[in-house]
C-alpha cells in the first residue's frame, strides 16, 4: 500500500532529487541540457530566493515531484548568478563551446529585456514536474 504523499518546501538536501526529475522530467527542456551540476545550482538558489515559492510532493521518502514559482524572474537570475555565479559557469563551461547554447542563452537574456519593455508580468511558472500521474 502506497504511503500518504507529503508536499514540503524544497530544502538544499532535496535539490539533487529535483535536479534528477527535471532532467528526466523535461528531456527537451534548455536548462536539462545544461546538465546536473548546472540544474543542481539552479534550484539551490530558488530555495535560497525568498521571492520564490517552491514545493516538493514526497511519498514513502523519496521526492516524487516539484513545482516552482517565482515573484520576480530576473531578480531570481541576478541571485543566483550573485550567490552561484561561478559554480554555474563551471557546470556549463564545457557546454559553452556549442554554438546552439550560447545562441540559447543569448535568446534567453533578450527575452528577459523584451518582457520588462512588454510591461509583462514578472511572476511565473518556473517548472512543475511529477514522477508520475495518478
Amino acid at each position: 500500500m502506497d504511503e500518504d504523499i507529503i508536499i514540503e518546501r524544497l530544502t538544499n538536501t532535496q535539490v539533487p532529487s529535483i535536479a534528477e526529475l527535471h532532467i528526466e522530467g523535461i528531456t527537451t527542456g534548455f536548462i536539462s541540457s545544461l546538465g546536473d551540476d548546472f540544474v543542481s545550482y539552479l534550484y539551490q538558489a530558488i530555495a535560497q530566493d525568498k521571492r520564490s515559492f517552491y514545493l516538493v510532493a514526497v511519498e514513502d521518502r523519496k521526492t516524487i515531484g516539484f513545482v516552482t514559482f517565482t515573484e520576480n524572474l530576473r531578480k531570481l537570475l541576478k541571485t543566483a548568478v550573485k550567490n552561484n555565479g561561478f559554480k554555474l559557469a563551471l557546470a556549463i563551461r564545457s557546454r559553452m563551446l556549442r554554438p546552439s547554447i550560447c545562441m540559447r542563452i543569448i535568446q534567453n537574456i533578450f527575452y528577459l529585456n523584451k518582457t520588462e519593455k512588454l510591461n509583462l508580468p514578472k511572476v511565473g511558472l518556473l517548472s512543475i514536474i511529477t514522477e508520475h500521474f495518478y
